[in-house]
């Protein structure tokens, strides 16, 4: 279950793309980027409304911490438009880490991956980004008008 309570799923996603991001509170690099990724993320989902998905799955043991980070600043509470679907086993990221890869790697955060409207995994990025810049935005941009 999600932050929310609800539930995410790639499959209900289909036709749209998907930013999924792993990370912890207790990740300093994940808590770093968080904020231009959420800004990112709004901005997209403004712009192309229904094309367009930002998930930040967290491995947090306890929901309270991740509850936690949010109310403080920069945030007032979750974020508008974050899917933020809870991994306390890691099992998914797991299976994501193992997918991009073809092998089981030694799992660190952040990790984010990208999925096309097809829900075909298309990119990854290890460690951290300022998501502010131009080269995500123009790259997710191209997948949302295809």
């Amino acid at each position: 279950a999600a932050l929310d309570g609800s539930r995410f799923s790639l499959a209900g996603a289909r036709g749209q793309v998907v930013f999924v991001n792993f990370w912890a509170t207790w990740c300093p690099p994940c808590r770093d980027e968080m904020p231009s990724m959420v800004a990112l993320g709004q901005d997209l989902a403004a712009r192309y409304p229904g094309q367009f998905r930002m998930v930040a799955v967290t491995v947090d043991e306890d929901l309270a911490a991740v509850r936690e980070y949010f109310a403080a600043p920069p945030f007032a509470g979750p974020p508008a438009g974050l899917a933020v679907p809870h991994d306390a086993d890691q099992s998914v990221t797991r299976a994501y880490y193992t997918q991009a890869r073809g092998f089981a790697p030694d799992i660190k955060f952040p990790e984010t991956y990208i999925v096309d409207k097809a829900g075909r995994l298309v990119a990854y990025v290890v460690g951290p980004r300022n998501w502010s810049g131009p080269v995500a935005r123009v790259f997710l941009e191209s997948l949302i008008r295809s």
